[in-house]
């Protein structure tokens, strides 16, 4: 029984660390912008935040994770703020000159709160999130301008903004 026990606690520990044991690369990411949603006729932006880990594989595949806030808005007596806590993998190509073309696929566990003068609506769920941007070397890392699309339910979601990538050497 113990010998068992010991099994698979060790499978637990092997599994859990094995990403960190075949990475290449970490770094922290970090993106700032405007989030533009539209939820029917209602229409607004704010600016969101971005802030991340990754595990590189390679300098073509890594894997991220990480809290989006979306920020909040109003108007006309409406209010709509969002957030969500995601994971993605993301995928890099070199297209010559110091710049590199990213693309990014994830999932995102969002929360959305719609209020009014006589209502109050919360909402969360799962949906993917995709986009991409290009990026260059500015010192140790590297700046992205980035676009990224999500349907959270009801709420079309959009953002545009700038990354910063920062590599951890292991």
């Amino acid at each position: 029984m113990q010998k068992t026990i010991l099994t698979i606690g060790s499978s637990l520990v092997i599994a859990a660390f094995a990403p960190f044991a075949l990475a290449n690369q970490l770094y922290v990411d970090g993106s700032v912008g405007i989030a533009d949603a539209e939820l029917g006729r209602f229409e607004t932006d704010d600016t969101f935040l971005r802030l991340g880990a990754g595990v590189a594989f390679s300098e073509e595949l890594s894997l991220e994770a990480g809290f989006w806030d979306f920020g909040s808005a109003s108007q006309q007596g409406v209010r709509v703020s969002a957030d969500a806590l995601f994971g993605a993998v993301k995928a890099s190509t070199s297209i010559g000159n110091n710049l590199t073309l990213y693309g990014r696929l994830g999932l995102l566990r969002w929360d959305v709160d719609v209020s009014g003068p006589t209502f109050f609506e919360d909402d969360d769920g799962h949906d993917l999130i995709f986009g991409g941007g290009i990026g260059f070397p500015v010192g140790p890392g590297q700046v992205g301008v980035e676009i990224h699309f999500a349907d959270l339910d009801e709420v079309d979601l959009r953002t545009i903004g700038v990354s910063y990538t920062l590599p951890i050497d292991i």
